[in-house]
This record gives C-alpha cells, structure tokens and sequence, in this order.
C-alpha cells in the first residue's frame, strides 16, 4: 500500500493500521511507506516491509536486495530526541 512521487518516492498514506489488521487477518505480508511503518506495526500480528523507494520495492521482488522484516523497537531506537 502506499502512494508514489513522481521520482519513485514512496508516500505516507491514511489507514495503515486497518489494512495491516485485515492484512493479518487474511494471512498476507504487507509492504508499506516507511513513513507508515510504525502506525502498521501496531498490529503485531502483522509481517511487514518499509520501503522509502520504488528502487527498493524492485530490487526485494527480484531478489538483489530483500528489505528486511520491519521491527519497530529497532526504528524507535534509531530516531534522535527533539
């Protein structure tokens, strides 16, 4: 899910975290803007992938370079306090 920028930029988009439950639900994986990583990850049940880039969307899916299974407390620990 998400919304892509004319240069491939990948989007934060509403609803993230009801499309990760139905996606859980439903037994899928789900692949997501970075941006809406966190808000998916709410629903633990859920496995997912952030990409920033259309680039790395190809390059998972082709297999040259697979994004890692998203993990929320490693992305909360790489953000800097204001």
């Amino acid at each position: 899910m998400g919304e892509m920028a004319v240069g491939g930029e990948l989007r934060r988009v509403t609803g993230a975290l009801p499309t990760a439950i139905s996606a859980a639900r439903d037994g899928h994986k789900l692949l997501l803007p970075q941006a809406n990583a966190a808000e998916a990850a709410l629903s633990r049940e859920t496995e997912l992938y952030a990409a920033s880039h259309l680039l790395e969307v190809c390059r998972h899916f082709t297999g040259s370079e697979r994004l890692p299974i998203y993990n929320a407390s490693e992305d909360a620990g790489q953000k800097k306090s204001p």
